[in-house]
């Protein structure tokens, strides 16, 4: 009696199974339920706390990448400040260029201008460097050979010639 009944249960879960039902995993999922009670409490206690150790590691994770984001703030900051710095230095670097390109023409233009002086008399070149301004008189006098220096200073009156040697002549 029990096995034709078991005989058509087997049939009818085959047709079922080959009509496309899910008739093995029902029935092993209903078997784990009835089975697995326990064991299952227990997995869900493990997974629990591997769970709970997961999220912590998170946490820890995300302060790190919190961390390190603000660091490369910092140096994206401290990189845009260098930045500022360079630009900065170069154009110091430009102006100190401009005047050293005027003060080599400068210099070029008073060792002329020396030269100019020292083919005339120290009489005639004090009259023509006293319209100078004393500064422009220090460099022209500091273009000038030692022994024009001489004269063209012994030549000047003693105020002016002192003033001129005070300033570096």
């Amino acid at each position: 009696m029990f096995l034709p009944i078991i005989a058509t249960t087997i049939f009818a879960a085959l047709a079922l199974q080959i009509l496309g039902y899910n008739v093995l995993g029902t029935l092993e999922s209903h078997l784990m339920e009835i089975d697995g009670s326990h064991t299952q409490s227990t997995y869900a206690s493990s997974t629990t706390s591997e769970l709970d150790a997961l999220h912590i590691q998170m946490a820890q994770k995300q302060l790190t990448i919190e961390s390190l984001h603000g660091q490369v703030s910092l140096l994206n900051q401290e990189l845009s400040q260098s930045k500022l710095d360079v630009v900065s230095e170069m154009s110091k670097i430009s102006s100190l260029q401009a005047k050293i390109n005027q003060l080599q023409s400068n210099n070029a233009s008073w060792s002329k201008q020396a030269a100019i002086y020292s083919n005339m008399s120290s009489q005639q070149a004090v009259a023509i460097l006293m319209q100078l301004p004393t500064r422009e008189q220090v460099f022209v006098v500091k273009a000038m050979s030692a022994s024009d220096q001489a004269s063209t200073l012994a030549a000047m009156p003693p105020k002016q010639a002192a003033i001129l040697l005070q300033d570096g002549a």
